[in-house]
């Protein structure tokens, strides 16, 4: 009979045999999309998918940095903390080359930037007493409009912009800190602002926010109202995500209810920017395309953010997004097939119709939580089709397959070796892999059965399958 002085020098025996995972070694780097065209002061994410020399793509901490060839043409900044994504801006006409590397090895995308459209001269004169905004009024309202950079599932999203309507309160487009887990506000005058930045109030279907940043300052801008049909306004963004400029515009749609329509459309960098008129009064609020919010939709956003802040019913961006079901995660796809293509729609009642899209495998796809249907898509047909959930704050892979492959039976489990009896703790059920270790001992006629089984973390905790640590160990010794 086993005696209980032999299971400790076992179990340490067993654990000893049980090797690290080698770092992972990155053979190849995917950059897509592969070329991109932009115009001056636009900008554009990018997204590097690594994979091992088995062509399975690298989910766990690799160093990877991003590089420019030309900087005057197009520069390109990355989050350390999640460097598999990049954001492009073009500076000036030309060609740049941007490179992701991984030590030695390296993918280049090749980056080419037009220089921006001239806007065609109205047919009415171009300089009307209406159509000018006064000097005074433009320098203003350039010093009371903050740039906003939100953070997703840790990585920069391209910048944004917003109006100080009281001393501490910024007012902008939901859109522009939706899904954002924390943001980061630069002011006027060059100070960054990251801790303390609150959510003082928000409405999701009127595309509005209003944030309270922790600083005093002087200044704000007035709320109008409704601008009328043809009425000459001023968009006041940073397009470039580097300088505040106004881009004056025309409304060509002002119906009584619902959002304003402009003669320009708006850049990322002009996304929750305040529009003005002729006295500098907040008349809307840049949103999608050439869409803006209604004066009379913001002065009610306006009064509530003071009522909340007097309160201190102050909201934090994670508490938000996870609110509203829009904090991010992400899944890596690839397919055993050439030349394949996934195809992404959004099952959610909370997802938003930009989240449909289709790009060749493999590539990485990022988004809100939620459920997503992915369709395989191969020589024109659609090969299989799954739903896949996504985790919020959870990095996670899939493999595309054929239905008729995916429709095989799993294979028989072997029958354990007698006297031994493997059984999981903690219910089981989960995707990590499971390590059993036998030991005989000389002379015992018995066997241990070791069970290594890497811990499960919740939603909000490590990616599933990057997870590492020993579970539950139960050891079970049949007697003779």
């Amino acid at each position: 009979m086993l005696r209980r002085r032999w299971i400790v020098p076992c179990l340490l025996v067993a654990l000893a045999g049980v090797a690290r995972p080698a770092a992972a070694q990155v053979a190849e780097i995917q950059v897509l999309p592969p070329d991109l065209s932009l115009t001056v002061g636009e900008q554009a994410t990018v997204v590097a998918t690594l994979f091992d020399q088995r062509g399975n793509p690298i989910i766990t901490a690799v160093q990877l940095t991003w590089v420019s060839t030309n900087l005057d043409v197009a520069t390109v900044s990355f989050n350390a903390a999640a460097p598999g994504f990049a954001t492009i801006t073009a500076v000036s006409p030309g060609i740049a080359q941007i490179e992701a590397i991984s030590g030695n090895i390296r993918s280049t995308i090749v980056i080419s930037v037009q220089a921006p459209e001239i806007e065609q001269p109205q047919a009415r004169p171009a300089v009307t007493p209406d159509s000018v905004l006064p000097a005074d009024i433009s320098t203003a309202s350039l010093g009371l409009v903050a740039r906003i950079e939100p953070h997703n599932f840790g990585f920069a999203q391209p910048c944004r912009v917003g109006g100080f309507v009281a001393t501490n309160l910024l007012l902008t487009s939901y859109r522009a800190i939706r899904g954002a887990d924390s943001i980061e506000v630069v002011l006027s005058d060059g100070q960054r602002v990251s801790a303390r930045v609150r959510i003082a109030a928000y409405d999701v279907p009127s595309d509005l926010a209003v944030l309270h940043i922790p600083v005093q300052r002087a200044g704000d801008m007035p709320v109008g109202e409704d601008p009328g049909e043809n009425d000459y306004v001023w968009v006041v963004g940073q397009p470039n995500c580097r300088t505040t400029q106004t881009m004056r515009a025309r409304i060509t749609a002002a119906p009584s209810t619902g959002a304003l329509t402009l003669s320009r459309s708006t850049a990322l960098g002009q996304l929750g920017a305040p529009v003005i008129n002729r006295a500098g009064e907040i008349v809307g609020v840049a949103s999608q395309g050439s869409g803006a919010v209604r004066a009379s939709d913001i002065s009610s956003m306006a009064t509530q953010a003071r009522r909340n802040l007097a309160t201190g019913s102050l909201l934090t961006a994670i508490q938000v997004a996870r609110a509203e079901q829009h904090l991010y995660g992400t899944v890596a796809l690839r397919s055993n097939m050439t030349n394949a293509t996934a195809r992404i729609s959004p099952l959610e009642d909370w997802h938003w119709p930009e989240l449909t899209q289709q790009n060749t495998l493999p590539f990485t796809f990022s988004g809100p939580q939620g459920r997503y249907q992915v369709e395989l898509v191969a020589s024109g047909a659609v090969q299989s089709s799954t739903t896949v959930t996504m985790e919020a704050g959870v990095a996670n892979q899939l493999l595309l397959t054929p239905a008729i492959l995916a429709q095989q039976e799993a294979p028989v489990e072997e029958p354990q070796p007698p006297g031994a009896q493997i059984s999981p703790q903690g219910g089981g059920g989960g995707s990590g892999a499971i390590i059993a270790v036998v030991l005989l001992l000389a002379g015992g006629g018995a066997a241990a059965a070791f069970l290594l089984k890497p811990k499960e973390n919740g939603p909000n905790g490590p990616p599933v399958n990057g997870g590492s640590g020993v579970g539950s160990i139960r050891i079970v010794i049949p007697g003779r």
